[in-house]
């Protein structure tokens, strides 16, 4: 029975390209993930609110003039042109405490306490709490503004969670990395140890090593650039 015909570099192709499109994919699904990761925390932190309470009995017009004077804040965020920017007044924010609480305040106080709001949210770069403590001073300081309130501390919760995320992205990153390498070398290696002896006859009759090693990348890079 004639013996079949080697190929150079068209032996190991099939493993080959097998490995090298898991390294690939694996280089993708790292890249993906830290795409996606740096979405979810940007979506976090323009999702983060603070509130400036408005004195009570405050103008309609009044009410108008400090919306426009505080839109045009550098530190409110900008949304399809738009600042998000939005009034929650004292009867919504009545309603929205009853349903969380289920307790009716108004049924023994008689009244709604409460105060008419602006709800603010802020760009990304403000997400720390030094500068979310010059925001507050900011508003505090305008007509109109009684109070401003956010959650204290839990920024800086949030910001030592997201550090501890990304090094532990960073390490996976770094190990997937180390990996692929080292699958890449070997499975490289392999395909020319897989042919060793048809490299050593071919060393013997003069061929160079771009000659030799051609076929291997053509293997590599999917396609073969030159068959014996």
């Amino acid at each position: 029975m004639a013996r079949t015909k080697k190929k150079v570099g068209a032996y190991p192709s099939g493993m080959i390209l097998f490995s090298l499109t898991l390294a690939l994919f694996l280089i993708g699904f790292c890249g993906l993930l830290a795409i996606q990761s740096k979405k979810l925390v940007t979506y976090i932190r323009e999702n983060y609110e603070i509130r400036a309470f408005l004195d009570k009995d405050l103008s309609e017009k009044k009410t108008e003039t400090l919306y426009k004077t505080i839109t045009e804040r550098p530190y409110v965020l900008k949304a399809n042109g738009k600042a998000q920017v939005s009034l929650v007044t004292k009867d919504e924010a009545a309603k929205e405490f009853i349903a969380e609480t289920k307790e009716d305040f108004s049924k023994f106080l008689g009244e709604n306490p409460l105060h008419d709001s602006y709800r603010i949210k802020l760009s990304e770069g403000y997400f720390e709490e030094a500068k979310l403590q010059e925001v507050k001073q900011d508003l505090e300081q305008l007509d109109g503004v009684f109070e401003v309130v956010y959650q204290e501390n839990l920024v800086d919760n949030i910001n030592r969670n997201i550090t501890k995320i990304y090094a532990i992205m960073s390490a996976f990153a770094v190990i997937l990395l180390i990996i692929i390498v080292v699958l890449m070398n070997n499975t490289i290696r392999l395909a020319l140890h897989s042919q060793r002896m048809l490299i050593r006859s071919m060393q013997l009759v003069g061929a160079t090593n771009g000659f030799i090693t051609r076929p291997f990348w053509g293997v590599v890079c999917g396609r073969a650039f030159w068959r014996v």
